[in-house]
């Protein structure tokens, strides 16, 4: 990390670590030289340059997502309109439940 070039200073903040306390915690780069625990003799002056994030972008059609499963199969179907049916039934006991002033939830 201290490989210093003609001109080149150890930052004064992290003492040429790059980091901002203990090396041994990773606690974040330093806010002076960024991480490379030196300065050349402009960044002294006028400071080092926030790096450009790297950005990634991802983009999914879900229209080509496929699960295997359809809403048209027996079972399938079965097995949601039985997630429905119980939904409403634990809905339904909870409103009644919180009319008659007792939890049954």
């Amino acid at each position: 990390m201290n490989d210093l070039n003609p001109g080149d200073v150890i930052c004064e903040k992290c003492n040429g670590t790059g980091f901002e306390k203990n090396p041994d915690i990773w606690q974040g780069p330093c806010d002076v030289c960024r991480g490379s625990g030196k300065l050349d003799w402009i960044e002294a002056v006028v400071g080092k340059a926030q790096p450009k994030p790297n950005h990634i972008t991802a983009t999914f059609d879900l229209s080509k997502f496929d699960t295997g499963m359809s809403f048209s199969d027996p079972i399938i179907k079965a097995m949601v309109e039985n997630m429905a049916k119980q939904i409403d039934e634990d809905i339904l006991k909870s409103i009644i439940g919180d009319i008659n002033g007792s939890k049954n939830k």
